[in-house]
């Protein structure tokens, strides 16, 4: 997942020539749809660099984003 701040890096020319793998800012987290919202906002603490968490179902396919804003009233 490229971020807006990772794009606006590329964007301002200091990502020229540097591959995608290198240019992301913090590592993919994932998450199960079948886990809950307290189980996905202690994830974002124990990864503190990590704002979003990538939803997969059991197939490890993404479902979607899940932000820690979105988690705001999980804590």
């Amino acid at each position: 997942i490229l971020t807006a701040s990772d794009i606006a890096r590329f964007e301002s020319g200091s990502g020229n020539g540097v591959t995608v793998e290198r240019f992301h800012s913090s590592p993919v987290i994932t998450i199960t749809a079948n886990k809950t919202c307290r189980q996905a906002h202690e994830l974002l603490q124990q990864n503190p660099k990590i704002h979003h968490l990538v939803v997969v179902n059991e197939q490890q396919q993404p479902l979607g984003i899940l932000s820690s804003h979105d988690l705001g009233n999980c804590a």
